[in-house]
């Protein structure tokens, strides 16, 4: 738009005042009024020749000011080329504007003028603009291109890569300022694995983008307590305490290679459930896909046999034990998709490597993993110490095995079939339905030809009209009670 602001005065190395009018000072022009053609009812004449105006009144030319507008009484804020335009072509659309061929051209000002159609800058629908420097349809399109650009921007810029990132940890309690964090920054490297980040990238973000990561995360996004992460590390290590980070950090680089989990609480199967972990991980299944996985016990079975075929290791590098501690514990095993987003096959891994594979194959986590020289050590040499009675006394194993139930008593005896009968039976016998439930009122129906149909209650009389709405027993019930006049084409009356 700032290009139609321009004119130059051709013969005069000057731009008029603002005062948007001048004498004439070339005494060889010669105004001939078959030349010029007048701009609608003004005084104002333009010419092909010439790129100036004539105002006939004045005898004077005119140029516009210094925005290239002609001040008019009849026609205020008048572009110079759009009256140009407007004298030889006539109206210009709403949905058009007129603009330079080209900005470097300096003679034939009506050659070097046309008419362009208002594309909207980010969706390039054609619209009608509010003035002339407006550029996008909508407020939406205006938001939309903003962020694009600026996620352009966020691709080289590294101040505001991180500006947008801290966004949120700007305001109190943290009030993290911009410099402070791009000179934590600037290094563009992990803190963790030392690896080079990238700025933003098209699309999600990719395992070596750049993020800000608190390292203890119970304080918060603090300037004392952030560093630069890449994304793989960042979800690795996701809201593990800093102690648990340096553990596992120095066991995947190989700087200590006997891990002693000896001294971790875990839940027995003694203790009371309410106050300790007792989620399982074979639960994933049964939340991921229902239809699949029916119940919790066909889930148990599956990762049962996952423990047995992975040989009670983890099944990436056959290193980690499938064991449970307490709550979002790093080690602790948990349900992972083989393929992203298919819920036909399963695996078992420790949840630091759920959590970092994310939506990676086998294959592309493993790649990962070796460009930052993260268990690429000779994992022979690695050992876990586990408490001595784990396996004993954990609920975990004796959920998953069903040695035990949770108070530690073994089953004395196997019921037999006259037993679970007798059982079935008692139970058969304590479901007061009908006439046997002496709360029950009975009901009638009364059809409109005035048919009577009698039920033991309204429960029945769902049941044998076979009625599949929710609110069928309600419905009748507030027909028998007066607050409806019928229901399901019947009028109803308690006995």
């Amino acid at each position: 738009m700032a290009l139609e602001l321009e004119f130059r005065e051709i013969g005069c190395n000057k731009r008029m005042s603002s005062t948007s009018t001048t004498e004439s000072t070339d005494k060889d022009f010669v105004f001939m009024e078959d030349e010029w053609k007048r701009y609608g009812d003004t005084y104002l004449y333009f010419s092909k020749k010439y790129d100036f105006a004539y105002n006939k009144n004045k005898k004077r030319k005119v140029y516009g000011d210094k925005r290239g507008i002609l001040q008019m009484h009849k026609h205020p804020h008048v572009y110079f080329i759009d009256a140009l335009w407007i004298t030889f072509n006539g109206r210009i659309k709403d949905t058009q504007r007129v603009c330079y061929k080209d900005p470097e051209k300096t003679t034939n000002l009506y050659e070097n003028i046309h008419t362009k159609d208002y594309l909207c800058g980010f969706c390039e629908n054609l619209f009608i603009p509010r003035d002339k420097k407006t550029k996008y349809c909508s407020k939406t399109c205006w938001n939309n291109n903003g962020r694009k650009e600026r996620m352009q921007k966020e691709k080289t810029d590294l101040y505001a890569f991180v500006s947008s990132k801290i966004a949120d940890w700007k305001k109190p309690p943290y009030n993290l300022k911009t410099e402070d964090v791009v000179d934590k920054c600037k290094s563009k490297k992990c803190h963790y694995c030392g690896i080079d980040m990238v700025l933003r990238c098209d699309g999600r973000p990719q395992p070596d983008s750049l993020t800000i990561d608190a390292q203890e995360p119970s304080l918060g996004h603090h300037l004392n307590n952030i560093v630069p992460s890449c994304w793989f590390c960042n979800r690795m290590f996701n809201k593990c305490s800093l102690s648990d980070r340096q553990r596992l950090l120095k066991f995947l680089k190989g700087e200590v290679k006997t891990w002693d989990l000896s001294d971790l609480k875990y839940t027995k199967n003694d203790d009371e459930i309410k106050t300790n972990y007792s989620r399982h991980p074979w639960e994933t299944l049964w939340h991921e896909d229902r239809n699949k996985y029916p119940s919790r016990e066909n889930c148990r079975e599956i990762f049962l046999s996952l423990y047995h075929k992975q040989n009670k290791l983890d099944a990436l590098y056959n290193v980690f034990p499938i064991i449970t501690f307490t709550a979002n514990y790093i080690l602790n095993a948990s349900c992972d998709r083989v393929v992203a987003g298919n819920t036909d096959a399963y695996q078992v891994v420790p949840l630091f490597m759920n959590w970092a594979k994310n939506d990676l194959s086998n294959e592309e986590f493993k790649t990962q993993m070796n460009l930052r020289n993260y268990l690429t050590w000779n994992l022979d040499d690695a050992k876990f110490i586990l408490p001595d009675s784990y396996h004993e006394d954990s609920y975990f194993i004796n959920s998953l095995f069903k040695t035990k139930n949770r108070l530690g008593a073994k089953r004395t005896f196997n019921m037999t079939h006259e037993q679970k009968e007798k059982i079935s039976a008692s139970k058969i016998a304590k479901k007061r339905l009908g006439s046997n439930n002496k709360n029950s009122k009975q009901i009638r129906s009364i059809d409109k030809n005035g048919a009577v149909e009698f039920y033991a209650n309204t429960r029945c009389a769902v049941e044998e009209l076979e009625l599949k709405s929710k609110a069928a027993n309600g419905n009748i019930c507030s027909c028998a009670n007066g607050k409806l006049k019928t229901a399901y084409g019947y009028i109803w009356e308690y006995v």
